[in-house]
């Protein structure tokens, strides 16, 4: 203090962190942080899980950024259009007939997609595939329900107030 009092805020600097250098690291005990917001009256975080209303709006969103996709191409060339002072008619045929593509080429995806579901609906109709698949499936929820059961274990243990 006496040294950046008198002007000489390096060395005061330099002594400073000469001082803390020298304090022993000493480990924080394990929920320390959530004792400290339960003392100063601070709920803890609680873990943000969407809700079923959210998750349903991102769906929609990355729906509709999909279907932008498709229908982009069209648009732009309607809009480009538009600015050109091509007459109404034009622009609104132009649009129809963009639309109508897009809609052949996401026809055409979709005969695909249901070409290779009806496949997959062939080859998952055997009961050993069934069989397998649900054996999997309740495996996967068994350990899914033993890893939440860990998590919330452990959680239940860093709280403030906790032995």
């Amino acid at each position: 203090m006496r040294l950046e009092m008198r002007g000489r805020e390096e060395r005061a600097e330099k002594a400073l962190r000469r001082v803390f250098l020298s304090l022993p690291e000493l480990p924080l005990p394990a929920g320390l942080a959530e004792r400290i917001l339960a003392r100063a009256g601070i709920p803890p975080a609680v873990a943000a899980v969407p809700s079923l209303g959210l998750r349903l709006a991102v769906a929609l969103g990355l729906l509709l950024l999909g279907l932008s996709f498709v229908l982009l191409p069209g648009t732009l060339a309607t809009v480009a259009g538009l600015l050109a002072a091509v007459s109404w008619t034009e622009v609104a045929l132009a649009g129809l007939v963009g639309l109508v593509q897009r809609v052949g080429e996401g026809l055409a995806v979709w005969r695909a997609l249901s070409d290779v579901g009806g496949i997959l609906a062939e080859a998952l109709y055997s009961p050993k595939v069934l069989a397998v698949l649900t054996c999997s499936a309740l495996l996967s929820a068994a350990a899914f329900r033993m890893l939440y059961g860990l998590m919330m274990q452990e959680r239940r243990s860093r709280y403030a107030g906790s032995p």
